[in-house]
């Protein structure tokens, strides 16, 4: 027996970071039906996920304990009082303490086939007292570390359920026409008892309890899915007692029951749930989409004002239920943030994609809001940018408007026509009458392993001209910025340069140099540019009143989301943050001092003002912070 030292890596999976000082929220009326699925349970707490009805926006996950508040962690498995992330370094929980625990399993060895490094002790299986390893070891862990004992379990036996006692093992492919299910106890792996030969056929979604097995198995003659029951340790005791229509997704056990559910294909929505008692009395309920079992009770979702998780003896409308966790609607997923001088503007899915407007104000340090007005139905991942009162933004068709100061609105370009259409991936910008955009062809829905995305290619830049309403062609390298009724684009060797367009004359605003420029943006006071050097990337910028230029600013990490924005005398961009890999700090850099400083996270969009940050929160959520 070896023991693995205590605790080898600790930290605490706590929540996001705390909003600046005299941060506002936009948006954020519960408006959003959420989505949950039921990870696992047990009679220490319940595992969770929740997510937006409709919405790819990643879910978050949660733990609530018994006779305590739930709280967000990082797991997705459950197993007896603890959750789990396996790995090489598997990290885990114990339920009710937030204290996440690490414990390594092993070094790493090259596999046979020469794929990804494994490792004998790597997580074969969880169970409540920890998990069995890949050559059979039992390790057990607890608030006092791992435990590692010497290989007790067969190696190579595929295990498909574990449960409080033991686990089932069943091969992926029939033998003489029959799939054996074997339940191994953990306290006498040696005592294994063979639950039921089944009838060749798909056989899957298995489940264990302290006392029964359940799983189901493919009717070829029906189409459905067999529901079958087994006793723990009784000889071949497994057997039918009922069939779902369709393939079901998974069962539970609970008592003398199994619990089963299933969601349209391609729908995480459409879905039904129940249960099937020993003697075949079945049940069902529309609108849970996932039962798990806490040994003695089903634990499922239920739709309602609020969705709730809710615990009880079968899977119905009517059987009486015991509330587990309540769970609200959600905020709604900002996908766009513009911040002009005076106004801020952000796009939510309130029921539909909308883009809003409020006007604000930075009075003693403090933000003072508008009302919220809406300005047009888009598409939530729109784009919207905007100067002083000239605003341009994709609307729900994708095709590409312009507001002017006066509230008129432009059409700038029909999207979709003979496969172009204005990107919602590149950077815009808008400077009066002038959008400066980027026009892409359509090139087709490459397919991987059944997926199909539609990509784009040939990215465009082009500038509109409201007063001709027309759009001219730039060229394939010019995504500079439009600001202050000038153009900025690279020449031949990278500088920078300006084009007022109401004269035509051009100035070079930086050289070119060993540096090359990546990203820049500018307005009336500052051209800034991000650039990669050898010692990573830096920013340089111009006070386009006094011709001064400054290189070589760090950014004082390592670049978050490769975009650059600047509003007055303040420039902002990201770096990367531990944590979320899709939430970054934001950095607002003093064009007047040259310093630097950190200013709240955001997803992926964010604007600044010379008085102000706008900024998408962890929990997508907009938000505007004043700027000293």
């Amino acid at each position: 027996m070896a023991v693995l030292a205590g605790l080898l890596g600790t930290g605490m999976a706590g929540p996001a970071a705390a909003d600046p000082v005299g941060t506002k929220k936009l948006n954020g009326v519960r408006s959003e039906q959420p989505r949950i699925r039921v990870l696992g349970a047990s009679a220490a707490g319940t595992l969770y996920q929740v997510g937006r009805v409709g919405d790819p926006t990643p879910a978050t996950t949660w733990v609530k304990p018994v006779g305590a508040a739930a709280y967000g962690v990082a797991f997705g498995r459950l197993s007896g009082d603890k959750v789990y992330s396996p790995g090489l370094q598997t990290k885990y929980q114990v339920i009710g303490d937030p204290l996440v625990r690490t414990c390594p399993v092993g070094t790493p060895e090259p596999a046979d086939d020469g794929g990804v490094d494994q490792s004998d002790l790597a997580v074969r299986a969880v169970t409540p007292f920890g998990w069995i390893s890949a050559d059979g070891r039992r390790v057990d862990v607890s608030a006092s570390g791992c435990v590692v004992s010497s290989p007790g379990y067969p190696a190579g036996n595929q295990i498909v359920a574990t449960g409080p006692a033991g686990y089932l093992i069943a091969p992926g492919e029939p033998t003489d026409g029959k799939i054996t299910v074997t339940y191994v106890p953990y306290a006498a792996p040696s005592a294994q008892v063979v639950l039921g030969e089944v009838p060749a056929g798909s056989v899957w979604a298995y489940s264990l309890s302290a006392t029964h097995a359940g799983w189901a198995r493919f009717n070829p003659a029906t189409g459905g899915s067999e529901i079958w029951l087994a006793t723990l340790g009784a000889a071949d005791s497994g057997h039918a007692i009922g069939e779902v229509s369709g393939r079901i997704s998974r069962t539970a056990v609970a008592g003398t029951s199994v619990g089963w559910d299933v969601c349209s294909l391609g729908s995480g929505d459409d879905c039904t749930s129940g249960s099937i008692t020993a003697g075949g009395a079945a049940t069902s309920l529309a609108g849970t989409r996932t039962v798990v079992s806490n040994g003695t009770k089903f634990v499922y979702d239920v739709p309602g004002e609020p969705a709730s998780i809710v615990k009880a003896v079968a899977v119905s409308s009517t059987a009486t239920k015991a509330r587990v966790q309540a769970v609200q609607r959600l905020v709604p997923v900002t996908g766009a943030v513009a911040l002009g001088a005076d106004r801020v503007f952000y796009s939510d899915g309130r029921g539909k994609d909308t883009l809003y407007q409020r006007s604000y104000k930075v009075e003693a340090g403090a933000i003072k809001l508008g009302a919220e007005t809406t300005v047009a139905p888009v598409d939530r991942a729109t784009q919207v940018t905007t100067e002083n009162r000239s605003t341009a933004y994709l609307d729900a068709h994708g095709d590409l408007r312009l507001i002017s100061p006066n509230g008129s609105q432009s059409l700038v370009f029909v999207s979709n026509q003979e496969g172009l259409r204005a990107s919602p991936d590149y950077p815009m910008s808008v400077s009066g009458r002038w959008v400066r955009w980027t026009r892409e062809q359509y090139a087709g829905p490459p397919c991987q392993n059944g997926v199909c995305e539609d990509l784009y290619s040939d990215q465009t830049a082009m500038l509109y001209d409201q007063a001709t309403g027309t759009n001219t062609v730039l060229g394939e390298e010019d995504f500079l910025p439009v600001a202050d009724g000038k153009l900025y684009h690279y020449d031949d060797d990278f500088a920078i340069v300006q084009k007022d367009l109401a004269t035509g004359t051009e100035l070079v605003m930086r050289p070119a140099g060993s540096e090359l420029p990546v990203v820049a943006d500018a307005d009336s006071q500052y051209l800034v540019w991000l650039s990669y050097t050898d010692a990573g990337y830096r920013i340089g910028y111009r006070n386009l009143a006094t011709g001064v230029v400054t290189e070589g600013v760090a950014l004082g990490g390592e670049l978050g989301f490769g975009q650059l924005k600047v509003g007055g005398s303040k420039a902002a961009y990201t770096v990367q943050q531990p944590g979320d890999p899709a939430l970054r700090q934001v950095r607002v850099l003093d064009l007047v001092t040259g310093t630097p400083s950190a200013v709240g996270e955001t997803r992926l969009g964010f604007d600044v003002s010379g008085n102000a940050l706008a900024t998408i929160g962890a929990d997508w959520t907009a938000r505007i912070t004043p700027l000293g």
